[in-house]
């Protein structure tokens, strides 16, 4: 959205999951609540300018209350058996509410809107001693259903139909993805030259794919098309199965843009650079590593093999050797429920085990504004395989951190000069990454 603002283009932010506090984290984003579209709060006619707060006490739960050691969580027992229990957020204010029957097993789950009212309601039944999700209701803010979802009975829940309420009009859907593309032709018709840019094609493509009225459909491609070994990326399968149906492509660097050009003839390719940054520091422009006592290097990014932390990690130790009080620390989400991230994950630390390295190499988990961190940093190391571009070497520099990256496709060679705001390093050349950091 910055983008678009940025240059003066009337966009909104289209979303098709169900988030709570959608409005609340796109202001927290910078992005007004007149910006943001999403197909539940359209399909329900939510109004964001009408909004309350219910709190505990306003629920009447039945049962003895007993709060947990942080107060987010509240347990209501009755005749000693777990009745409700009741989740809260920072400030107050009810988030969630699990219903049990007499054998503690949950038959109802009611989500809170940000906006004050019970936004979704999910009904479960237990059969031989499990838990299976049979319906879901979406409602407005008058408490009537807009939206079922009904399960069939079985050992999973599977989707079985879809009916709207919209306008005392009842509509029917097979599947989630007929009900979502519903939802983008009847903004499509409510619109006159519409431009949809599918952000995440792996989750947005098909949706767009299955659209029946006529608008244009680009798509952005964040990361590397092709593998190594010249495959498609899996991502973009989907995407290059049904090239036909889109009217182009859209990449965030030049080098990117002429690699597509080869590989795909019949779209236009755009160029759009996804680098914004706040709060740049002009005066402070980076400059060559400096070495001094407790020197502090970081790295960011999503803990995945794909960014080759394991790299930086021995690339490090060679500093290491010459500057004993240099430090790493390493920001990316380390509580991923992705498997293959999480194995990758505990690798990390035992190799940073073996290397005795644990007082001087830090993981810091998940930040969710990068910027003022930079200040404490004295570089910024990146030893990515591949990215489509890597929006943390401008967010660095624009802080006045040097860099020292690999010079991967894409985007090292397009933001850094080599020398000037930092150094740019062929991909697997440790010891040279090492001698720009001031190692040897």
């Amino acid at each position: 959205m910055r983008i678009f603002t940025a240059n003066g283009v009337s966009a909104k932010l289209v979303s098709f999951d169900f988030s709570p506090a959608l409005i609340e984290n796109a202001k927290a984003a910078g992005v007004d609540a007149d910006q943001v579209i999403n197909l539940y709060d359209v399909l329900c006619q939510i109004d964001y300018h009408q909004s309350t707060v219910v709190k505990l006490n306003d629920l009447h739960i039945d049962g003895v209350a007993a709060n947990s050691a942080d107060d987010q969580t509240t347990r209501f027992y009755k005749d000693g058996e777990l009745n409700a229990q009741v989740e809260v957020d920072e400030q107050e204010r009810v988030v969630t509410v699990r219903h049990f029957d007499d054998q503690e097993h949950q038959v109802k789950v009611q989500d809170y809107s940000c906006l004050g009212y019970v936004a979704r309601e999910r009904t479960y039944s237990s059969e031989d001693g499990r838990t299976t999700l049979r319906q879901t209701n979406y409602y407005n803010q008058a408490g009537e259903v807009c939206l079922t979802f009904d399960y069939q009975h079985g050992r999973q829940s599977q989707l079985q139909s879809i009916q709207l309420v919209l306008a005392n009009e009842v509509r029917q859907f097979d599947s989630e993805l007929q009900l979502q593309a519903y939802f983008l032709d009847t903004l499509n018709q409510h619109a006159t030259q519409t431009v949809f840019v599918a952000d995440r094609v792996s989750k947005a493509g098909p949706v767009l794919q299955a659209m029946t009225t006529e608008t244009t459909k680009l798509a952005v491609i964040h990361t590397n098309h092709q593998l190594e070994d010249g495959r498609i990326n899996p991502l973009y399968n989907d995407l290059f199965a049904h090239l036909d149906l889109w009217n182009g492509l859209i990449a965030s660097t030049v080098k990117q843009v002429a690699a597509l050009q080869q590989f795909v003839s019949s779209l236009p390719i755009y160029h759009a650079s996804m680098s914004i940054v706040r709060d740049v520091n002009f005066d402070n422009v980076p400059k060559p590593v400096d070495h001094k006592p407790g020197t502090r290097i970081l790295m960011v990014g999503r803990i995945s093999p794909v960014k080759q932390f394991e790299e930086g990690i021995e690339i490090f130790r060679l500093v290491h050797l010459k500057y004993p009080e240099t430090t790493l620390d390493i920001y990316g989400d380390t509580s991923t429920t992705v498997e293959a991230d999480h194995d990758y994950y505990l690798k990390l630390l035992a190799l940073v085990q073996r290397l005795e390295l644990e007082d001087c190499i830090h993981f810091r988990g998940y930040v969710a504004d990068l910027e003022p961190l930079f200040d404490h940093y004295d570089a910024l190391l990146c030893t990515s395989k591949r990215e489509g571009t890597a929006l943390v070497l401008n967010e660095a520099m624009s802080r006045g951190v040097p860099v020292v990256s690999y010079n991967f496709d894409y985007g090292p060679d397009e933001f850094v000069e080599n020398g000037g705001n930092g150094y740019l390093v062929p991909v697997g050349n440790r010891e040279l990454a090492a001698k720009q950091l001031g190692g040897y």
